[in-house]
């Protein structure tokens, strides 16, 4: 879970630590202690950037287009690929159900997106931009973008292809642990006997 409004907290010892000032556990420190630097822990670290750089983002389809942030996803996926159903908007985005569910009825309400249902599957609906829809994402995406190459400015060009090359390979880890160890085939199970 993020954290809603991630804060320099003070520390026991002084004034509020950032990632860059809190400091890394000492190196001869018990492997097997209870106790972790949070500032430190990876998932965290990406945490903290992910909402820093989407709350940089959210300021402007959120002040300037009034578009939540579950709506914004969803108009991106759909102004990026035409078209696509429910449960794929629901991957492409990272949105759960009911956030994608109810982005999606915004979205209708507010005249921007239309659906149908899917003819191959009557749990899904067949999603596709309206002309205001398109419009409005082609009204948006410049104002985004002009961000991203502001938040962007404060890499060199390799450290950002470095950043990208970095992040691919996190989610590809991740992916990989979150899937578990891979079922012992019959040989390795044979050479255990």
């Amino acid at each position: 879970m993020t954290e809603r409004n991630p804060r320099p907290r003070a520390t026991p010892h002084g004034p509020p630590a950032t990632p860059h000032e809190a400091q890394a556990p000492s190196p001869g420190a018990d492997p097997g202690s209870c106790v972790m630097a949070l500032a430190h822990f990876l998932p965290y670290q990406l945490a903290v950037a992910a909402e820093a750089v989407s709350r940089s983002v959210a300021g402007v389809y959120a002040r300037e287009f009034d578009l939540a942030r579950d709506e914004w996803r969803v108009l991106a996926a759909l102004g990026e690929t035409g078209e696509m159903n429910t449960k794929a908007a629901q991957l492409q985005t990272t949105l759960d159900k009911v956030q994608a569910s109810r982005a999606v009825a915004r979205l209708e309400r507010k005249g921007l997106l239309c659906r149908q249902p899917d003819e191959n599957d009557r749990r899904n609906h067949i999603l596709r931009l309206t002309e205001d829809g398109c419009a409005l994402y082609r009204e948006v995406v410049p104002r985004v973008r002009s961000v991203e190459r502001e938040l962007l400015g404060a890499l060199e060009p390799g450290e950002r292809a470095a950043l990208e090359r970095t992040l691919a390979r996190l989610q590809e880890r991740a992916a990989a642990v979150a899937a578990g160890p891979a079922p012992a085939t019959h040989r390795q199970r044979a050479s255990r006997n």
